[in-house]
């Protein structure tokens, strides 16, 4: 039982540190994790731009022509196929995907929330039904049995928590 009340002083303990905040901040403390979620989520590469590397990689180089001249910058394509990607096509998809895998300061703030909340916890299922997931709130108070009112506490009172944490890494200004 007393774990129990622990863990209600603890949200309560949270809900007080998000009053701290402005709800601008916490709006953008909720953009940067549903940010955090999509980067998790994404592919490193599209399909067509893994198909567009393989086919740079695997194509022949291009050959010197009969005149002598050297056609490295435009090689010849026969048959209507598919055109090998230009080096500078293959530039941008690189670029492109360091972007995507380039970690957020966010991140390490976010990891830390979640390890903060036991799996299967009512605040872990929140987080993950709402930041990940995208459901509204009367989906998820249904799915978890809780009110509205519970929700909105719940939700703020886990901004308020990866605000803090944010504060002390440097990823947001008090």
């Amino acid at each position: 039982m007393s774990g129990r009340r622990t863990s209600c002083n603890d949200g309560r303990r949270w809900l007080l540190a998000a009053q701290a905040f402005t709800k601008e901040t916490l709006d953008k403390v909720a953009e940067e994790l549903r940010g955090y979620f999509r980067r998790k989520s994404a592919p490193r590469l599209s399909h067509a731009e893994a198909r567009a590397l393989i086919d740079h990689a695997g194509s022949p180089a291009p050959r010197w022509s009969s005149g002598g001249e050297q056609a490295l910058l435009q090689p010849r394509v026969t048959g209507g196929g598919p055109r090998r990607p230009t080096d500078g096509e293959i530039e941008g998809i690189v670029q492109r995907a360091a972007a995507r895998s380039a970690p957020s300061e966010w991140d390490e703030v976010f990891d830390e929330l979640m390890t903060r909340h036991p799996s299967g916890s009512l605040e872990k299922r929140l987080i993950l039904m709402s930041f990940r997931d995208g459901h509204g709130y009367s989906a998820i108070c249904e799915e978890l049995a809780i009110g509205p009112t519970t929700y909105f506490a719940h939700r703020r009172g886990i901004l308020g928590q990866a605000a803090v944490i944010a504060v002390e890494k440097g990823a947001l200004k008090p």
